[in-house]
């Protein structure tokens, strides 16, 4: 490591970026966000601006459908999933 002897260990972390894995199944209630919608960049592991992106949209749509006198969840999760 260019001459640089590690003389102690205090702490080391471990992370999972989940890439390539499969998308949320979309007529689930529980709607998939960010890294558990496969949002995640293939080549750099980030997904913070798609799900920044796609936030107010997603927030707006369920907010519609909340406010809807025959509310359904499965029809909320539908249109999440198409807003996202």
């Amino acid at each position: 490591h260019l001459g640089i002897d590690v003389s102690k260990v205090t702490e080391e972390e471990f992370c999972y970026i989940p890439m390539g894995g499969p998308l949320p199944a979309p007529g689930q209630r529980i709607v998939g966000f960010g890294g558990a919608a496969a949002m995640v960049h293939p080549s750099t592991g980030y997904h913070l601006c798609r799900m920044m992106a796609a936030a107010v949209p997603l927030a707006q749509s369920l907010a519609t459908e909340l406010a809807d006198q025959d509310f359904h969840p499965d029809k909320a999760a539908t249109k999440a999933y198409h807003t996202i």
